[in-house]
């Protein structure tokens, strides 16, 4: 079941990308490969929902999404504690899981990037001890996914499916299904 979650997130992560020349291609590569994906009906309407646009129309789009209005940012932390001092605190929770996981974050990038967490949880696997960080994950996840969708804007199911899937983890930690 968790290879499964794995699997999603790992789609998700690609669709997360800024969108480059190669993004459209991709996207007929990740529908071929969902084709027996029973939980991938959110992200199939992300797709279907994009497919319409122009690359440099789609590359203006995510700009203003996630680098530009701060109720949709990539930063997860932001979410929750804004600017306060409780940040900080929770930022170095999640250098202390890549540490202890061998994992490094990109030089320049905050450690609760939301590409770099999928990234650790799709390269080093999902455990026990990420759950404080994926029910953060969650709540942050579940606001900018409220705001896409308030807004309309093609990110929304991508972000419902996220969503679901973080649930989904943290349910399968809290029954000790990790292994």
């Amino acid at each position: 079941m968790m290879s499964n979650y794995l699997s999603l997130l790992r789609i998700i992560k690609e669709l997360l990308q800024y969108p480059d020349h190669d993004y459209m291609e991709r996207l007929n590569e990740i529908l071929k490969n969902m084709q027996n994906c029973n939980e991938c009906g959110h992200v199939r309407a992300f797709i279907e929902g994009i497919k319409g646009y122009e690359i440099y129309d789609l590359q203006q789009l995510y700009v203003k999404t996630f680098d530009l209005s701060p109720k949709t940012n990539m930063y997860i932390t932001y979410h929750i504690y804004g600017n306060d001092k409780w940040r900080g605190r929770a930022l170095a929770m999640f250098l202390s899981l890549y540490h202890k996981y061998g994992y490094r974050v990109r030089e320049g990038e905050l450690p609760d990037n939301l590409l770099t967490f999928l990234d650790f949880l799709t390269n080093v696997g999902i455990h026990e001890e990420a759950e404080p960080i994926i029910k953060l994950t969650v709540k942050a996840v579940s606001k900018v996914y409220y705001n896409l969708h308030r807004d309309n804007n093609p990110y929304h199911p991508l972000f419902k499916a996220l969503r679901e899937v973080l649930i989904n983890i943290e349910k399968n930690i809290r029954t000790n299904q990790v292994q």
